[in-house]
């Protein structure tokens, strides 16, 4: 009797750590809509045209009917496993509007109390809530009423996965282009997926980032592993986070707007937390194909309210915490014809590590002098957690790890902790945590080679020779520059009349200004 009995509990135990498919369904969601006055029939053809915006595109016209916001149901599809619900509103495009976190019971993301399009696209049709697509071009999302139109399709998997993928064909560059969110039974992250296909015959320019709007309390503090960072309009190199003995990592610091790019990275995630409520959100991708690290904040100064009530009622500030494939949106880069450009990445809510030191897609470690907190994304039951340093081993112990629950140590006083590694292995043995704590500052360490020319002194036309004309060519053409490209390769030409180089970029330009519709805003 015994003996059968064990054998049942063997044969229940992996149903008790199984995790519940997720569901997707249909519905409807009410949200307070402001409304503008009226939208242009026709975008503006030519750069000098009496009407705004952007060609393709129509313009909504600024200022909101005066009777305030009214209630408006939109279409809505649902997502939802054992811990997180995403909420997605298909006329508004390449966005996912809400990610609600069910274990703490609030908001992943920025959700905003209305919608209220804000003047930060050429279209004035810029809704702020949850996490966005930018790209191909370098704008904010375009879409609002289903207008550029993004389809929608639900994947479903074996595994009882669900992958909501958006889709559109971009009317600028003719690139099809694909969002994708995916939950996947009892993990407490949020998949993302971005994929771009050129189906031109020449090459096409590009700038895709995803940009995730947190709510910014005022205890907010982005952690990102960076030393230095690059200006977002003024592409200056400065150090991070201390700059003119100011912190700027606390986001109350900043009485400017503030937009950078980290270099110098030596981590796999960037993110922020709200310490006064013990809760923050980051994104883990491998830092060598996910370069790109940017935050955003509109700062705290004067002025700063004027900004807020541009874009939301009561839904209070936002930060913004972006990645892409590159480093950099001071230029585009290239989509070869016919070729792929794609990522993927994963968001991870935190909360109750009083911070964050570092984070897998498993697990959040963060070490607080001699504490030790660990939260994990899924069930890991009879995981192994291993400290080591200098004196020696310092604890051994099994763990079952629940994303509700987070695991506390305490380091002992005394102890000798250079050389720290903290190791979590499951309990069939692979490695989900290897961290070896550095013993003195971890920057400047892994130099970003892309930031070289930005570091070097400025140089005229006039003293480059025709190799560097040629390079400073492939530049404008990367700002959409093609006359001041030109202008550049014809200095080379009288330098070199031969340089094959030179003339190989001049057929690109002209071959692709041909094909190419430039992205202009009057």
């Amino acid at each position: 009797m015994k003996l059968a009995t064990l054998l049942l509990l063997v044969l229940i135990a992996p149903v008790l750590f199984a995790a519940e498919a997720v569901k997707t369904w249909e519905g409807t969601l009410t949200v307070p809509t402001y409304e503008h006055t009226r939208r242009e029939t026709e975008p503006p053809l030519f750069s000098n045209s009496t009407l705004t915006g952007m060609y393709p595109f129509t313009t909504y016209v600024m200022p909101f009917k005066p009777d305030g916001p009214k209630p408006r149901s939109y279409a809505a599809i649902f997502v939802e496993n054992e811990y997180l619900k995403l909420t997605y509103l298909p006329e508004l495009g390449g966005r996912f509007f809400s990610l609600y976190d069910k274990i703490r019971g609030r908001e992943v993301f920025y959700r905003n109390d209305v919608i209220k399009p804000a003047p930060y696209n050429p279209r004035l049709s810029w809704v702020q809530s949850g996490i966005e697509l930018t790209g191909p071009h370098d704008l904010h999302m375009l879409t609002l009423y289903g207008e550029p139109f993004w389809a929608n399709r639900i994947v479903r998997r074996d595994d009882g996965t669900i992958t909501l993928a958006l889709g559109e064909l971009d009317p600028v560059y003719q690139m099809k282009v694909n969002l994708s969110a995916t939950l996947h039974p009892g993990i407490a992250a949020l998949e993302i997926g971005v994929f771009c296909y050129n189906t031109r015959d020449g090459r096409m320019p590009q700038m895709f980032w995803m940009n995730a709007a947190l709510p910014a309390s005022p205890k907010t503090r982005f952690i990102y592993p960076m030393s230095r960072t690059v200006g977002h309009t003024t592409a200056e190199i400065a150090d991070w986070p201390l700059y003119n003995g100011i912190d700027y990592s606390w986001d109350r610091n900043n009485q400017h707007m503030l937009g950078v790019f980290g270099i110098d990275i030596y981590d796999n995630f960037q993110g922020a937390y709200q310490f006064e409520n013990d809760y923050g959100v980051f994104r883990y991708a491998d830092r060598r194909i996910v370069q790109g690290m940017k935050l955003w904040t509109f700062g705290y100064g004067e002025g700063a309210q004027n900004y807020e009530r541009g874009y939301t009622d009561k839904a209070g500030p936002y930060v913004e915490v972006q990645s892409g494939r590159h480093v950099w949106d001071g230029h585009y880069e290239w989509v070869a014809p016919h070729k792929v450009e794609s990522w993927s990445e994963w968001w991870v809510p935190v909360a109750g590590t009083g911070g964050l030191t570092t984070l897998t897609r498993d697990l959040a470690l963060n070490l607080d002098s001699r504490k030790l907190t660990l939260a994990a994304t899924r069930m890991i039951p009879g995981a192994q957690l291993v400290i080591q340093a200098h004196g020696g081993e310092i604890l051994r112990t099994s763990v079952n790890f629940d994303p509700g629950k987070p695991f506390h140590a305490s380091l002992p006083e005394g102890q000798d902790l250079t050389n720290m590694v903290v190791s979590v292995t499951d309990a069939a043995g692979h490695q989900l945590l290897d961290y070896h704590r550095p013993d003195a500052d971890p920057g400047r360490k892994e130099y970003t080679p892309f930031t070289k020319p930005l570091e070097a002194p400025h140089k005229s036309p006039d003293a480059m020779s025709a190799e560097e004309l040629t390079l400073a060519a492939e530049f404008k053409l990367k700002e959409l520059d093609a006359p001041g490209a030109i202008a550049l390769l014809d200095r080379a030409f009288k330098q070199d009349p031969g340089f094959s180089r030179a003339h190989l970029l001049l057929g690109f330009t002209i071959s692709t200004a041909a094909a190419t519709p430039t992205p202009r805003s009057t």
